[in-house]
């Protein structure tokens, strides 16, 4: 798929500016950029912190070009977050993915080359870790093996937060509970400007919340999906074993009910789909499906639950 290409330089530069010792954060409004910024700004990442002066959202990436009213109110929900910290937020445009690579492969390059439009005045790119390290999935386009090759003379590429899973991303979030609001997590709804609250990511989400304690989170407008309709592929199996995980730790017994009818739902219609030709019966397969997950619900509605809920 990729080969070797030769790379020149018209001029090479003698002397590399001073570091200038400030920050530019990708900032998308999610709840990985969220949890980046706040732990630099409280102060929890400890002598990790770094001295962020800006964000940069970038119009392009989950939101098409062609829908300038949807990014205008993405930005204003990230400007409200910017002016809380004091500060600056640029808006970038890029028609990155208008080229002919691989998203997944390619995302955290497209990322560090819009920062690296602010290096003259910010030596440090921090880029928001969408993994926790138990979590790492290779190959993947973002991940702490090779971010950092991504940094040039002028300026370096740091990923960040790769310690915490999405709940304990949450559970910091919690503690600005005035942030929760401007939260934009999904990218899978009719408007790219805010949160559907049905699609698989919003779900988890507020799963992530509801065991970090928050009842009704403010970022979605409600929340009734069904564990019986979220559909779970590839590694997203493993969010939703760290969320059962995380509800077994905290007795939340509502959150670990849901979590194990996703998995077990899930894994019943992997199974099915296994089934040589399986594929070719369509509707009829789905059918097939509902049926033994109906005898595993029943399976599962008997275990012992985790505690009291919230």
């Amino acid at each position: 798929m990729y080969s070797k290409i030769p790379i020149t330089a018209d001029v090479i530069l003698d002397e590399i500016p001073a570091p200038s010792g400030k920050a530019v954060m990708a900032f998308s409004g999610g709840l990985d950029a969220m949890f980046s910024l706040l732990r630099h700004e409280l102060g929890s990442a400890g002598w990790r912190c770094q001295d962020v002066t800006a964000l940069a959202l970038v119009h392009g990436f989950d939101v098409p070009l062609a829908d300038g009213p949807a990014f205008e109110k993405a930005y204003e929900r990230a400007a409200k977050v910017a002016r809380a910290f004091d500060l600056e937020i640029f808006r970038v445009v890029t028609n990155f993915r208008a080229l002919d690579q691989n998203w997944e492969d390619a995302f955290a390059a497209g990322v560090a080359s819009c920062l690296l439009l602010f290096s003259d005045t910010h030596s440090l790119g921090i880029l928001a870790s969408g993994k926790s390290y138990d979590q790492l999935k290779f190959p993947w386009g973002s991940n702490p093996v090779t971010d950092h090759l991504l940094s040039t003379g002028r300026q370096s590429v740091m990923l960040d937060g790769t310690g915490a899973n999405r709940t304990r991303k949450a559970r910091l979030i919690a503690s600005e509970p005035s942030h929760i609001r401007n939260l934009r997590v999904c990218w899978q709804g009719e408007a790219f400007d805010g949160n559907c609250g049905v699609c698989e990511k919003c779900v988890r989400t507020y799963w992530n919340f509801r065991i970090a304690g928050v009842r009704e989170p403010a970022c979605f407008p409600s929340v009734t999906r069904s564990p019986w309709r979220v559909r779970v592929t590839g590694s997203l199996r493993i969010e939703w074993e760290s969320i059962l995980r995380e509800a077994r730790e905290s007795s939340h017994r509502d959150a670990g009910n849901f979590a194990h009818i996703v998995l077990a739902q899930n894994s019943v219609r992997d199974q099915i789909l296994r089934v040589p030709g399986a594929r070719v019966v369509g509707r009829a397969l789905r059918a097939l499906s509902l049926t033994a997950v109906r005898a595993t619900r029943a399976r599962i509605l008997t275990r012992p639950t985790y505690g009291a809920g919230d």
